[in-house]
């Protein structure tokens, strides 16, 4: 079961980057559970959404 869920403020558990917001939490076809998470790119201003598994994201 998911331990985040859309919404949910997250960082990287090595404390590196920047805070993001889980978009999406789901369990991929290799039973790891992973999320999509979005943040502000001032350097490309866009947001950007990268995939990580869920056991790399600490609560923000």
């Amino acid at each position: 079961m998911a331990k985040f869920k859309p919404g949910d403020k997250v960082i990287h558990a090595s404390g590196n980057g920047p805070e993001m917001i889980v978009e999406e939490a789901f369990t991929d076809m290799e039973g790891i559970e992973r999320c999509d998470c979005s943040y502000w790119s001032d350097k490309e201003t866009k947001f950007v959404t990268v995939r990580f598994p869920e056991t790399s994201l600490e609560e923000a």
